[in-house]
């Protein structure tokens, strides 16, 4: 396991797994006893469109998974977390990013990412609210359809979850 995310309702778990030196993203349930403590997780399924070229992973709200992947990824073409592998084998430039929107049982959408390689990716409360952090340490926030740098010194950025 590379990352795990938990849904900010906490409801799921988004997980970047490393098989065979690829990287994949997966989702499960997260089990709750009448108290509210995690007891369990379920089992995870594959989430379409995000089996090559995984960078990172975030959640944008509760039900959607964005990711960082290399931009050659292939996209894949059925719903998401729905049942099938998804992706496929895609090469993918070592120098160019794009980010990777999955809504739960939704088709995937990508945005290009401008410069250089990203590396980290914190997801908000919508698609909309997403920080990426590029190898060279530059932060960019997603604005609409384009990104915009964010200028000054920062350490991380998170979101709860």
């Amino acid at each position: 396991m590379e990352a795990l995310r938990v849904s900010p309702d906490g409801a799921r778990l988004a997980m970047l797994r490393v098989s065979g030196g690829t990287r994949s993203v997966w989702v499960a349930a997260i089990g709750r006893d009448a108290a509210g403590k995690p007891t369990s997780v379920g089992t995870p399924v594959a989430v379409s469109g995000l089996s090559v070229g995984i960078e990172d992973v975030s959640w944008a709200g509760r039900t959607t998974v964005v990711a960082l992947r290399d931009a050659g990824a292939s996209s894949g073409a059925g719903p998401a977390a729905g049942g099938g592998s998804g992706g496929g084998a895609g090469g993918g430039s070592a120098s160019a990013s794009e980010l990777a929107t999955v809504p739960l049982g939704g088709f995937l959408t990508t945005l290009a990412f401008p410069s250089g390689k990203a590396e980290r990716l914190t997801g908000g409360a919508a698609s909309t609210n997403v920080y990426v952090t590029t190898s060279d340490g530059q932060v960019y926030a997603r604005s609409g359809s384009v990104w915009q740098s964010v200028g000054g010194d920062l350490a991380g950025l998170r979101y709860p979850g």
